[in-house]
């Protein structure tokens, strides 16, 4: 697997997802880490950076500090090189790369013709309602129609939760239920792709491009924090291609 993958989301915007693979951090970073917050050395985060920044032709990278909270920030020229606490981050610039960093959770990438977003689908922050949150703050800038990206996460066979995280989405929706399957004594295998599915096509979201890539299983390619607790992060990253009058 390649250090960093295109994928199609629409044909207004640039999207990818990494790997582990194709960077210089070592051990147990090893090796495309992307994060400054997990213990890597900061120059090797940086050169890391610096080949995805390379992909995107030297436009700025925007990152966040997520916190697994609902809260949506709109990148414009005020913000786009502040450091944001957020769990989303949407823009209709053409000159920066949202980006979401993750290694368990679930990327979801959004985009219209000229707004994109950058959502962290942690349980906390889906179960707190980010999905509909971000979809609200895109249509304040855009009218046209939303396709989606989710990129690799942890998928339902390898995440094992607690009844505090089957009620936090059942009590608000309890059609949530079909997305835990039964392992007994009060533990449940958790759908979140699922959930972030469901969640989408209640706001006529059917343009979805779902990997399907389990990171806890597959951690050769990607990242697990569930699985090795310290390690890296990777991104799924997106921007738009041409919108010259938002610039």
């Amino acid at each position: 697997m390649q250090a960093i993958n295109s994928v199609y989301i629409n044909d207004f915007v640039d999207a990818v997802y990494t790997s582990r693979h194709g960077g210089v951090s070592l051990k147990p970073y090893d090796s495309f880490n992307l994060a400054m917050h997990v213990g890597d050395k900061n120059s090797c985060v940086e050169q890391n950076r610096q080949i995805l920044c390379e992909h995107f032709e030297k436009k700025h990278l925007v990152f966040m500090e997520q916190v697994h909270g609902n809260n949506v920030v709109f990148i414009d020229k005020n913000n786009m090189y502040a450091n944001v606490q957020a769990d989303a981050i949407v823009t209709t610039r053409a000159d920066v790369v949202l980006n979401v960093m993750t290694a368990d959770c679930l990327p979801l990438l959004l985009a219209s013709e000229d707004c994109v977003a950058a959502i962290h689908c942690g349980w906390r922050s889906l179960a707190a309602n980010i999905v509909e949150h971000s979809i609200a703050c895109i249509r304040t800038h855009s009218n046209s129609v939303i396709s989606a990206f989710i990129g690799p996460c942890i998928l339902q066979d390898s995440f094992e939760v607690g009844q505090i995280v089957k009620t936090s989405f059942c009590q608000q929706d309890l059609s949530l239920e079909q997305y835990f399957k039964d392992k007994g004594e009060q533990k449940y295998y958790c759908d979140l792709n699922g959930i972030c599915v469901a969640k989408l096509k209640k706001f006529n979201i059917t343009a979805i491009n779902n990997l399907y890539l389990d990171t806890y299983s597959q951690n050769q390619d990607f990242f697990s924090y569930r699985k090795e607790q310290q390690t890296g992060r990777m991104c799924c990253s997106i921007s738009l291609k041409n919108n010259l009058n938002a610039l």
